[in-house]
C-alpha cells in the first residue's frame, strides 16, 4: 500500500509538471520536456500495470490455498 501511494505522488508531480511545461512558450526544450514527462507518466502505468496483476495473482493463489 506504502508504494501504491508513492506512485500516487510520483504521479501528481509528473501531472503538476507537466501542467507547468504546457505554459512554457513553444521551443524544442519544451518538447524535449513534455516527452520526458509522457514517458515518466508511461512508466508509471507500466508499474501500477504488473502490481495489480502480482497482486491479483496472489489473491488468486490463496482463494485457492497455495
Amino acid at each position: 500500500m506504502e508504494r501504491q501511494s508513492e506512485l500516487n505522488q510520483e504521479r501528481q508531480w509528473q501531472l503538476y509538471r507537466r501542467s507547468v511545461a504546457e505554459r512554457m512558450p513553444d521551443s524544442d526544450y519544451k518538447a524535449a520536456v513534455l516527452a520526458g514527462i509522457a514517458h515518466h507518466l508511461m512508466r508509471l502505468d507500466s508499474i501500477e500495470r504488473s502490481q495489480r496483476t502480482v497482486s491479483g495473482a496472489a489473491g488468486t493463489d490463496r482463494i485457492r490455498g497455495l
